[in-house]
């Protein structure tokens, strides 16, 4: 284990990035995560789940699919943003994902 710990611990997060992003344009596939029931969670997860999905997102090939009530989970947001979880999700998130919704990947959503 400590050989591991070493080996990965010489690596930055940045490398690990470009890493998933040419692995991921390699494999020449699609790749689509679905998340439900984001609303059931606690606050704290609904926060980090959103951090994750911000960081993330943008990786090649790469499409999320979020499913849950926004009144809740604006409400969640609301403490760890200035402007509201509303705004969030409205301009940051959405415009932030739309950016990397080209028209092949909405009709590969929409085929499913």
């Amino acid at each position: 284990m400590e050989f591991f710990g070493k080996k990965l611990s010489n690596v930055s997060l940045d490398e690990y990035k470009s890493r998933i992003n040419n692995s991921l344009e390699k494999a020449g596939k699609r790749v689509v995560v679905v998340m439900d029931d984001i609303d059931r969670l606690s606050i704290s997860e609904i926060e980090v789940v959103f951090r994750l999905i911000k960081l993330v997102a943008n990786f090649n090939n790469t499409v999320y699919l979020l499913s849950f009530d926004d009144e809740l989970v604006a409400s969640a947001l609301d403490r760890s943003y200035s402007k509201g979880g509303y705004d969030y999700l409205e301009k940051k998130l959405f415009n932030y994902l739309l950016d990397y919704l080209k028209p092949k990947y909405l009709q590969f959503v929409i085929t499913l």
